[in-house]
Formats: structure tokens, sequence, C-alpha cells
């Protein structure tokens, strides 16, 4: 990279990372030190969610809504690629070198490659389970446990990266252990950089025609019971988007960037290594503001009883007899007179 100094001699070309001198250029303890903040007080918000989220539960993790296992799900990606990430920005601040020896580099890049990929596919279905639903009222099964969406989100990332593995493609980029920054740039652009723009640009479509349907809905069904609930759908998807696009622009810009020239501002570096980490951050505030909005319903009685006993875990034999009676009539927005008159309009 134009940006880092060779580390061997002019006439020599760098056959590793490791041939490369770590990325300094004046900024070397503002680039580490700002990313292991931004690392701890994702991984916190991460830890807290979490924990928030199973408190209180009476009901087994799988019978819960789509959208609560999410919030667990993302919440998780964000602890673990943190626990991973911050090992190697500490080792590099601390030794002021690459992390040795090469093993222990590309197992830091393998944690941050599964996870970090696993969060993007996951948010990725979210927009396509989203789109299905409002555009073929369709809901993509995952299956029991779950097992399709984990196999497609977790699975395909494993493979991908230990085919890179395999490859000796993870090792130092001058800044974290990620790809090489010499024998890994192929695979970060295949890996990386091709599937993280498809995916913003997939995201910001799926989204934005869901959210262009639900409002449609919404005017055509102004004044029903079901009006309202279409306007808490969009909003929170919207948020998860937001939270989505938040952390990952500086990562996509960063890879585009690299496409075109080798000569990455420092600016660039900064970006990388603030919005990347701040995920967990980013999915907390989410969670309270939808949070906030249920717990203001409960209180104004904008709620069915269906949603409360949901909430509240209350799997009594009478209370799931009312749940299987009243769901589909008082609690999905695609169903009962809401769906049948949205088909009759299209």
């Amino acid at each position: 990279m134009a940006s880092t100094n060779v580390n061997v001699s002019d006439t020599s070309v760098p056959r590793s990372g490791y041939d490369l001198d770590v990325f300094d250029h004046g900024n070397f303890y503002g680039i580490h030190l700002s990313a292991l903040l931004c690392i701890l007080v994702s991984f916190l918000c991460a830890i807290t969610v979490i924990t928030a989220s199973f408190t209180k539960r009476k009901t087994n993790f799988f019978a819960w809504s789509k959208s609560d296992r999410f919030v667990v799900y993302i919440a998780l990606c964000d602890g673990l690629f943190n626990v991973a990430h911050s090992l190697d920005h500490t080792h590099v601040l601390v030794t002021r070198s690459h992390v040795k020896p090469k093993g222990l580099c590309a197992f830091y890049g393998f944690i941050l490659s599964e996870f970090l990929t696993a969060q993007t596919f996951m948010v990725n279905l979210v927009a396509i389970n989203a789109f299905c639903l409002m555009f073929f009222n369709q809901d993509i099964p995952f299956g029991k446990w779950d097992h399709r969406l984990l196999i497609w989100t977790f699975g395909a990332p494993l493979i991908a990266s230990t085919v890179a593995v395999s490859l000796n493609q993870f090792g130092p980029n001058t800044v974290f252990c990620f790809m090489d920054a010499v024998t890994g740039k192929l695979m970060n652009t295949v890996y990386l950089t091709i599937p993280l723009l498809i995916v913003f640009s997939t995201n910001m479509v799926l989204y934005g025609l869901t959210y262009w349907r639900l409002s449609v809905g919404f005017q055509r069904f102004k004044g029903s019971k079901m009006s309202s609930r279409t306007r808490r759908v969009a909003r929170n998807m919207i948020l998860f988007l937001l939270a989505f696009f938040v952390q990952y622009w500086a990562a996509a810009l960063y890879g585009a960037w690299q496409l075109v020239s080798d000569d990455i501002p420092v600016i660039v570096y900064y970006f990388l290594t603030t919005f990347t980490n701040i995920g967990g951050f980013l999915n907390g505030l989410v969670y309270i503001v939808i949070r906030r909005r249920f717990l203001q319903r409960d209180k104004s009685g904008d709620k069915t009883s269906v949603d409360k006993m949901k909430r509240s875990g209350d799997q009594s034999p009478t209370a799931m007899r009312h749940l299987k009676i009243n769901d589909v009539q008082n609690d999905d927005i695609l169903q009962s007179d809401f769906t049948s008159a949205f088909q009759k309009n299209i």
C-alpha cells in the first residue's frame, strides 16, 4: 500500500504484510486508542442488550418473535467481533509491531471475517424477509431452532473463511489482522468489498420498496386498527437499516477506495476503525428505542392482550388458547382483514 513504508530495500518486493511497516504517519496511537475505546463501548452495549433481552423471560428462546431473536443474534455477533478485535489492536498497540506468530494473526482475522460477514448476511436476510412479507405475503421459514438462518448466516462465512485460511490469505493489513495487505488483496476484494457493496445496494432497494409498500398500505387503510401497526413495523425496520449503514459505510468506502488506489487517506482509516467498531452501541440504541415504544404503547393501552401474553411469557393453557384464537386476528398486520383488503387493492 502506498500509505505505508516498505520495511525492505526499495528494489525488494514485499511478500506479505509482515514486510510492510505498521501504519503510523503520526497517527498510530490515535487510531488504535480510538478503536479500542469504540470496541469497549460496543462490547458493553452488546452484553447489556443480551442480558436485558433474557431478563424476566419465561418462554423458550425459539418461541420469541423473530425481531427479538434477531436482536440477540446481532448483539452476539457484535460481542464476539469486539473480543477478537480488541485483542489484535491491543497486541499492535503494546508491541508497535504486527501480531506474531502469523497463525495468531490469521486466527484473529478468521474471527473478524466470520462475525462481520455473519452480521451482514443476517441484516440482509431481515431485508429479504420483510420484502417477501409485504409483496408476496410469505414469511421465510427459519426452521426448528432457526437452523436455516444459522446455517446461512454463520455457515457460509465459516466456509469462506476456511477457504481463505487454506489459501494463506489472512495476515496484517498494516493496521490490524484481516486479509493480508500483500497476499490477500484479491481475497479482500472478493470476500469483503464486493459482497458488502452488493448487500448495501440490495438492502437499500429492498427496504425502500418495503417502506413504500407499508406507506401505501397505511394510506389505504388509514383509521383502521392495522394502520398503527404498519407504521411501527416500518419505523423499526428503518432503525435497523440505519444502524447497519452507520456501522459499515466506512468499511464499504475503504474497500471501494482500495479498488482504485492504494493511497488511502488517514481519515479513512479513522472512519474504518471507529464506525466499524461501534455496532454494539448502534444496535443498543435501536433496542432502547424499540423498547421505549413498546412501553409507551403499553402505558397508553395501544396493545392487545395477545401482545402482552407474548411478552410476559404466559404459557398457561387458558392463555395459550386465547393466543391461538386471537393472534391472527389482532397481532399480525399481514393477516385477517388487512391482508384480504390489501390484496384487493393491488
